[in-house]
């Protein structure tokens, strides 16, 4: 982490009125007491500019001490101020949580209203310090000097690449001949060349046709593999799109944009849950503006991503490509426009503060390649790219590196089978499973003299490619298609219904147990209509009437809830 200095400079570039230091934020401590108490739990905060960790314990330990002392503090009236008591309240909640990602992301995601809301900067203050380093972090963690020029210029120079969606020029561009390592070239080789808009992202230049022709031999091998790479790359980003376009558990009322970030509007699926109604649905597009629905679909893969790399059809798109593959689990930084989600709780959760899955691919050729295939969920534009220019320029941290799935099978790590998400991904696998079981035999049936075993087999010319391309393409369609995915639901037997828990939260069955004890509890569509008529849209009436109507059926929850290999391996979330 750069110094306190470095890190605010970059940080009052980001706000949206820094203000002039007599524009401080804070009240006269005699008029404001509560303000006092406020200033000393920023005081008491680790530094925000040195304490970037994730899920460290020791930050952990030093944020819960300062929340304590906050909330023990009663120097302000009676009745505490407005910020007072909102601050107070996430004190209290972050201290009660289970905050999976770290004590520091859940503080910052409570009072993430009151960073995104702060207009003025106060060099002074310690609460002013913090929340604007905050703003920073969740508009991106843009380096200050990761482009030429100055970024303040309202008429920045091309090169400055304002917009942070693509990797700097300054990285990408080749400033040598490939061949002869002469400076400049003329020209690249139009068949490995990797485009993204309108810029080169990966490509292999010369200075003259003589040098490409020289360099033939040498390329050639290169040349094939990574055309080859470069277009599984992009067809499997195809695959997922349309997979989570179909099939998805997100569920948004609108979408807009704010100080270089999109905001999503999550909408309660509870009703849906009441009614024991199905885990996926289609991605409604129409409550989503168009340029911001590639990005929340693709904020939906992290859970997708582990699994899909070990699914049939990424093995078979890269078989006999790769040497190895590595899964970083990282931190972002330079984000052009980062995700931030308006949950149903009342609170806001920013991608920037949640880790990223970003594979390292190392091709047989010993070329390094960043797969990226959620970077549209921090407004990136390309999927893929050199794995040194990825972390030149994208990396902030890495949390952990490991083989595609280990974290996922890691106890310690799992996220829960009865978590939408989870179900979603293990569902997508498995139908995944089918899309490619069903290309395959179509391509054998209409190939018959091709092999398909490799994805550098010599006998896949481009028109097969592209009839690879194409089936996989109208397969992956028909396979998610809603009443497809309903019967191989039912004919796989597998338990994917919705429901609420005793905290309102929504879950997903999981074993036959689930099942049974769920089966009298779903509502009814009337039962659901009186209640959507007559009772008011409030959670905490809705909690009360859920927990009523469990009570009365005699289903009670396990607190606390069993670990997620306990349950992979049988146990049930219910009291026997």
């Amino acid at each position: 982490m750069a110094s306190g200095s470095t890190t605010m400079s970059r940080a009052r570039l980001y706000l949206t009125d820094p203000g002039e230091p007599e524009g401080s934020d804070m009240e006269d401590a005699k008029e404001a007491p509560c303000q006092l108490s406020i200033e000393r739990l920023f005081e008491n905060l680790p530094n925000p500019t040195s304490n970037d960790r994730y899920a460290d314990q020791e930050q952990d330990h030093e944020y819960k001490k300062s929340l304590r002392l906050f909330l023990e503090e009663e120097t302000g009236p009676a009745e505490h101020d407005n910020e007072c008591q909102k601050l107070k309240s996430v004190a209290s909640n972050v201290l009660k949580g289970k905050n999976p990602h770290g004590v520091r992301v859940a503080f910052i995601d409570g009072i993430a209203p009151m960073i995104i809301d702060m207009s003025k900067y106060d060099p002074e203050s310690a609460k002013s310090r913090y929340l604007a380093h905050c703003k920073w972090i969740l508009q991106g963690r843009k380096d200050h000097d990761a482009y030429d020029g100055d970024l303040s210029d309202p008429d920045p120079d091309e090169d400055s690449d304002v917009e942070y969606n693509q990797i700097p020029k300054k990285l990408t561009a080749q400033t040598k001949c490939a061949y002869c390592n002469s400076e400049g070239h003329q020209f690249c080789c139009i068949t490995c060349m990797v485009i993204t808009g309108s810029r080169e992202t990966i490509g292999t230049g010369y200075c003259r046709r003589r040098c490409e022709v020289l360099d033939q031999d040498d390329h050639m091998l290169v040349c094939l593999w990574r055309k080859r790479f470069a277009r599984s790359v992009r067809l499997m980003q195809i695959i997922l799109l349309t997979m989570e376009k179909e099939q998805t558990t997100l569920y948004l009322e609108g979408s807009y944009e704010r100080d270089g970030m999109i905001f999503l509007k999550e909408k309660s699926c509870h009703f849906k849950a009441m009614l024991g109604d199905k885990i996926m649905w289609g991605f409604n597009s129409e409550v989503v503006e168009e340029n911001h629905q590639k990005a929340a679909l693709q904020d939906q893969y992290h859970p997708d991503l582990p699994f899909m790399m070990l699914s049939s059809t990424q093995e078979w798109l890269w078989n006999g490509l790769v040497e190895s593959v590595e899964q970083y689990t990282i931190l972002v930084k330079n984000a052009h426009r980062p995700i931030v989600r308006h949950t149903i709780h009342n609170t806001i959760e920013s991608s920037m503060l949640r880790p990223h899955t970003v594979f390292c691919v190392t091709l047989r050729t010993g070329e390094k390649f960043a797969v990226d295939y959620a970077a549209a969920r921090f407004g990136w534009a390309e999927t893929l790219s050199h794995w040194d220019h990825f972390a030149a320029h994208r990396l902030k941290r890495v949390i952990r590196r490991s083989f595609p799935g280990a974290w996922e099978r890691d106890p310690a790590t799992m996220i829960p089978a009865y978590l939408p998400e989870k179900k979603k991904a293990y569902l997508h696998t498995i139908f995944l499973r089918i899309v490619c079981s069903e290309v395959r035999q179509s391509l054998q049936l209409a190939y018959p003299d091709a092999s398909f075993d490799t994805a550098i087999s010599g006998s896949i010319t481009d028109p097969i490619w592209k009839a690879i391309a194409e089936n996989f393409t109208d397969t992956t369609q028909i396979v998610f298609d809603e009443e497809n995915v309903v019967r191989f639901i039912s004919e796989l037997k597998i338990k994917a219904r919705l429901y609420l828990n005793d905290n309102l939260e929504v879950w997903v069955e999981n074993h036959d147990k689930d099942h049974e004890r769920l089966e009298n509890v779903w509502f009814s569509e009337n039962q659901l209509e009186w209640i959507k008529t007559y009772i008011p849209d409030n959670m905490e009436v809705l909690k009360k009437i859920w927990n009523d109507w469990l009570s009365h059926r005699g289903i009670h929850f396990k607190d606390p809830v069993p670990s997620p290999i306990e349950i992979e391996n049988g146990a049930s979330v219910f009291e026997e």
